[in-house]
């Protein structure tokens, strides 16, 4: 039977039995687990969103006994907002708190929600193309200059050769790019920053040789420079061949050296000298070389001045000219790409997200 218990108004009350009371546990345990589960669906994240679950606070339960020994159950109501004297929520933050998911998501702004959705991929092939287009007229200007016949015989060949390796780089920093899927901060400065740095060095030397040899080929002593003399002494041989050879009746100023008999078994000693001698009369209508002289190989073109003078100008004209737009252009990006790392470090110091 059950015993009557007494209020603190002295009424009587009905007590409870076990098994209502067994029955009443159940239906809060029940009521605890479905709240829990709704929490857990809410929390996963939908379909095509990357990053970390969702957090809810929309359900609270809490099951609390008198403190005088009082047996009492209550089952709170799920709110949303403000919880009362609920103390922390059951999943961790404090009471009033928001996920700080939820506000990282919420700060982004428009361009880094559409940035963070760009494929990766389409970096690698996106970077190296563009590196391609920004080196290609400094690339393209060098070895230019690399085939032109007086430069190479005045200053050589290898800047060409090393411009011309250039492109590699941007190569395997596709290749490096496509394996990690991801941009390297190593192998972007590299790929702009050493590339600068190598056609600036080229452009200065380029300067620095072209205004060295102009100079010593526009001195009137054919002694002021080892090559110089040397083709002035390749010269006068070739000038007593012709006259050999006309007197002979082989051939005549106007037809040029080449007609004569003995022309191919003496150029063999003389080769380097005597095939620079004629382009340099073809190319630019020179005639002598120290001084103004007869043509030899029956060139059409009116001479102007000795082949020496010509080529100097030649020199400052266009290669001074070229390799310093080389230099300053390389200058230019290798300056910029250092203050745009700089920017890049200072902003991720100061607490700046780098993407």
């Amino acid at each position: 039977m059950r015993s009557p218990q007494f209020g603190t108004d002295g009424s009587t009350q009905p007590s409870l039995s076990n098994s209502e009371r067994e029955s009443l546990k159940q239906r809060i345990l029940s009521g605890i687990s479905a709240i829990r589960g709704e929490e857990a669906a809410a929390a996963m994240p939908l379909d095509g969103e990357s990053g970390g679950a969702l957090r809810t606070n929309d359900s609270l339960v809490q099951h609390r006994s008198s403190g005088n020994g009082a047996s009492g159950n209550s089952v709170s109501s799920p709110t949303r907002g403000g919880f009362g004297d609920f103390g922390t929520f059951n999943d961790g933050f404090p009471r009033g708190g928001k996920d700080p998911s939820l506000e990282s998501l919420e700060s982004a702004s428009p361009m880094q929600k559409r940035t963070s959705k760009l494929p990766m991929q389409a970096f690698a092939p996106f970077f190296t193309f563009g590196c391609i287009i920004l080196f290609f007229m400094p690339i393209f200007q060098v070895v230019y200059l690399n085939g032109d016949v007086d430069v190479q015989f005045w200053i050589g060949s290898w800047f060409g050769e090393i411009a011309a390796l250039l492109p590699l780089l941007f190569i395997g920093s596709f290749f490096v790019h496509a394996k990690l899927g991801k941009p390297q901060k190593l192998v972007v400065l590299s790929c702009v920053v050493v590339p600068s740095m190598v056609l600036l060095g080229i452009g200065r030397l380029l300067v620095l040789e072209a205004a060295n040899a102009a100079e010593d080929l526009a001195d009137s002593k054919c002694g002021a420079l080892t090559e110089k003399q040397t083709l002035q002494d390749a010269w006068l041989a070739a000038k007593d061949l012709l006259e050999v050879c006309t007197a002979a009746g082989e051939t005549s100023v106007d037809r040029g050296l080449q007609w004569c008999s003995q022309y191919e078994a003496k150029r063999e000693f003389h080769k380097q000298s005597w095939d620079y001698l004629r382009s340099a009369e073809e190319r630019h209508g020179c005639r002598g070389w120290c001084e103004l002289g007869q043509t030899l190989w029956g060139s059409e073109i009116p001479a102007q001045d000795s082949c020496s003078n010509t080529v100097a100008r030649a020199l400052e004209r266009k290669v001074q000219r070229t390799a310093a737009q080389v230099e300053l252009y390389s200058l230019f990006i290798m300056v910029a790409a250092c203050a745009a790392s700089l920017g890049v470090f200072i902003g991720h110091g100061s607490g700046a997200s780098i993407q």
